[in-house]
């Protein structure tokens, strides 16, 4: 889709509010250009008692008294003036109210839209799009569309009302001095292409530097933890300031270049005004042209000038639109999730919990394998663990688990069901992750934990929050439950963050629950804890956990080892030490490594 037919696409929707905005500006530019006719009415046929040669004008003449009585009421040209004046002020008015109306429906639909592409987007859309830059596509990018539909397009119509109706008053009025008045017309035009083109790509450069800009920002706020710990303030502060300087000097360019626009588009228009001046006086003094006439092209030369001179403005900021737009174009197109099934009807409540994977290969490349004909079934109620280092593909399962990613070849089955087929709102509504990077709204703890299931009563909040081993903690705070975390979570601490995701997975009662290395922040005792009121889901729900920590999985039913891709050995805890593998061996030096402790303990 070209940029041209989504903007359109845009404006449909809002298309005869638009139509009325052009209509009332087409009714201010009659009614603006009224008075130098009004004028030349005034001097020409009133005071120098020219001859009236239009039909329809003597029968308005003789209708409001003739030229006597006009002259005797000079006034009343005040008046038409004033009226004039009034109904262009009033139909401007309605003219920009309609403009406006459209300008901000449409820049809230596309936040919308983006918005919701952003949010339904295949996973591989994350790695592509920096977070500065998309959020800089949904305000400034929305903003800059938000002002042409507002105003430039409506500016264009208004030009292009005002250009004929000028040239059709001056051509009736003289041809030649028509003529003259539009000699330097074709250059300010050809001159208005070549700046378009000459800025075309500033305007594309301008972008990418405040993206980059609002990007780095964006960084330094979300990392500003790192930045305190690591004593990088200095380093933040040289790396914006280098992306803010970018930013200036690519948008000081472009103002250079339209500031020499402006000065010699400035130059032709006052030599073509000089030229109306010198031609039309000579012409008066002849007695080949009316004073009143002169008055008109003198004053239309202006308004003949102004709207070309705009051309180059407007085309310039229809260049930058169209950046704005295909950036836009370019998220909201953008692969989506497909959250309805394609057959069958299903219901989180249906399924039990039991998976199977059958020789899965997945690579997020296409050419290194992150999984290597991966198979293994774990049967509805049982915990399973898998056991692996980092990298070796243990959280790629649960990704392709969940959907966000599809595996090149094999198949995913949830209770004897390939999980295509089933809707991804009901596939994560039966599978509750507690995800590696522990993310907390800026809202209280109760709003956290029950964000994703809307309202709960506290009881039910108190007891997923005593099951993930955070509720003494919480009580320990000021506020309570009603304590606001921050952005980020960033007033708690690392394992206090950990355990309250997982309540805010607990409390929606999935029938699997997967834990991503959702332990590694808390300390032994306190994961010991979790783990016990865990074990208490053992037979009622299916629960996975993920880790690289022997004492998070020692308690599965079944460990399965994952290395370099591939299941290299399965079994229990007590089975796994006694064979020659990773297992055991990571087993014998977490024993070693806690026998010294407690050695030195025992020495202290």
């Amino acid at each position: 889709m070209t940029v041209e037919k989504f903007l359109l696409k845009v404006l449909k929707k809002y298309q005869f509010i638009y139509i009325l905005s052009i209509l009332f500006s087409l009714l201010a530019v009659v009614f603006s250009r009224l008075v130098p006719l009004i004028v030349k009415l005034a001097v020409d046929y009133v005071l120098q008692e020219g001859e009236i040669k239009s039909s329809l004008l003597r029968g308005i003449f003789e209708l409001f008294g003739g030229r006597e009585f006009l002259l005797r009421n000079f006034w009343f040209f005040g008046v038409l003036v004033v009226l004039a004046s009034f109904f262009n002020g009033l139909f401007s008015y309605f003219r920009d109210k309609f403009s406006a109306t459209v300008g901000e429906s449409v820049a809230r639909d596309l936040r919308t839209e983006l918005h919701s592409t952003i949010l339904r987007a295949e996973f591989s859309f994350y790695g592509k799009h920096q977070t500065g830059d998309v959020i800089q596509r949904c305000t400034s990018d929305v903003d800059t569309v938000r002002q042409f539909v507002s105003q430039d397009l409506i500016a264009i119509w208004r030009n292009l009302f005002m250009l004929i109706f000028v040239y059709y008053v001056m051509f009736s009025l003289s041809p030649f001095m028509t003529g003259i008045s539009s000699i330097f017309i074709p250059v300010l035009i050809i001159s208005a292409f070549l700046f378009y083109k000459k800025v075309e790509k500033d305007f594309v450069e301008i972008e990418e530097a405040e993206g980059e800009l609002t990007t780095t920002l964006q960084e330094s706020l979300s990392g500003i933890r790192v930045v305190k710990a690591f004593g990088r303030e200095d380093f933040e502060k040289v790396k914006f300031f280098k992306r803010n300087s970018h930013y200036r000097e690519r948008d000081l360019s472009l103002l250079k270049k339209m500031a020499i626009f402006w000065t010699i588009s400035d130059f032709m228009a006052l030599a073509q005004v000089a030229l109306v001046i010198f031609v039309g006086t000579y012409l008066v003094v002849k007695g080949s042209l009316t004073l009143g006439t002169l008055v008109v092209f003198s004053t239309y030369v202006w308004l003949l000038l102004w709207p070309v001179r705009e051309f180059g403005i407007l085309l310039s900021r229809y260049g930058r639109v169209r950046i704005a737009l295909s950036r836009i174009l370019e998220i909201v197109s953008a692969e989506k999730e497909e959250v309805k099934s394609k057959e069958g009807v299903f219901s989180y409540e249906e399924f039990r919990g039991e998976i199977e994977f059958r020789d899965v290969w997945f690579s997020y490349d296409g050419q290194n394998d992150v999984l290597k004909g991966v198979s293994f079934k774990i049967l509805a109620g049982e915990t399973v663990a898998f056991f692996g280092p980092t990298g070796s593909g243990k959280s790629t399962i649960i990704a392709l688990l969940l959907r966000l990613v599809k595996p090149q070849k094999g198949q995913i089955l949830l209770d004897g069901v390939d999980i295509e087929k089933i809707p991804l709102q009901v596939l994560r509504r039966v599978i509750g992750v507690v995800p590696q990077e522990s993310f907390l709204f800026s809202k209280t703890i109760r709003e956290n934990v029950t964000i994703a299931k809307g309202e709960a009563p506290l009881e039910e909040v108190v007891e997923v929050c005593k099951t993930a081993a955070i509720h003494d903690d919480i009580l320990g705070f000021k506020d309570g439950y009603e304590t606001v975390v921050g952005e980020r979570g960033v007033t708690l601490s690392g394992g206090q963050r950990q355990r309250l995701c997982i309540a805010r997975t607990l409390i929606l009662d999935h029938p699997v629950l997967v834990f991503d290395d959702s332990m590694s922040a808390v300390d032994t005792d306190t994961e010991r804890r979790i783990r016990e009121r865990i074990g208490e889901f053992r037979g009622k729900k299916t629960v996975i956990v993920i880790s690289h920590r022997i004492s998070s999985v020692k308690d599965a039913d079944r460990i399965f080892v994952i290395e370099n891709g591939t299941i290299t050995d399965a079994g229990t805890h007590e089975e796994l030490i006694k064979r020659e593998g990773l297992y055991a061996k990571v087993w014998k030096i977490e024993r070693l490594i806690l026998e010294e402790e407690r050695g030195v303990r025992h020495r202290a």
